[in-house]
């Protein structure tokens, strides 16, 4: 529950982002996607982040098929 509500901030740390991207991989299905749903409602500023970047990267390792979309038309909206 202390990953899901302070998910963007411990995405875009030095640290942080390794326990987010442990979640994302190990968590069980439930905890995982509470981790997921809270992280895709600021994925774009994480894309983008130094760190964050890493916990996107989780998303399209370890995601579900909507996460990965998610994460991938913030991606591709901005090539055109």
């Amino acid at each position: 529950d202390d990953i899901v509500s302070n998910v963007e901030s411990l995405s875009t740390h030095r640290y942080g982002c390794r326990v987010v991207q442990r979640a994302i991989e190990h968590c069980v299905e439930d905890q995982k996607n509470k981790v997921l749903e809270s992280m895709i409602s600021c994925h774009q500023k994480l894309v983008v982040d130094q760190y964050g970047n890493y916990v996107v990267q989780q998303v399209l390792a370890c995601g579900s098929e909507a996460h990965q979309a998610a994460v991938l038309e913030t991606l591709t909206e901005n090539v055109a």
